[in-house]
């Protein structure tokens, strides 16, 4: 970690150092708060940074703040058409399941283990449980 911190101090104001800063530290438990202050630095400086809006979908799943991280996503696949959906897709799949849009929720994990049927986030359970007999 302290290189990651020494990154920071050193990067100034490079958006990819910033957004890769703060997953890492997002991942270790520093503070969500923080890190998404980090990627907001980060997407003010190059708003058009694709990898960045997906990070920052990911720390607003993180954060509790599904509706924000499905926009950051879906800003994130439309500044990169390209890329692999199914990345991305989970995060959407995910911020459904925290909202508790359970059908939505389904739709799109279906949809994401079609199209990347090795992603293991793909495969939660929504299914009801079973009644007890």
């Amino acid at each position: 970690m302290t290189s990651t911190r020494g990154a920071l101090e050193a990067a100034g104001d490079d958006p990819v150092v910033l957004i890769d800063a703060a997953l890492l530290l997002a991942y270790f438990g520093e503070d969500i708060g923080d890190m998404i202050a980090l990627v907001d630095r980060a997407l003010s400086l190059n708003p058009s940074y694709a990898r960045g809006w997906y990070v920052s979908a990911i720390l607003r799943v993180i954060a509790g703040e599904p509706d924000l991280a499905i926009e950051h996503i879906d800003r994130s696949m439309r500044l990169s058409p390209r890329d692999h959906v199914g990345v991305p897709m989970s995060i959407i799949d995910l911020a459904q399941f925290l909202a508790r849009r359970f059908e939505p929720a389904a739709q799109s994990f279906r949809l994401t283990m079609r199209q990347v049927p090795g992603w293991p986030a793909a495969y939660i359970d929504l299914s009801p449980p079973a009644t007890p007999i």
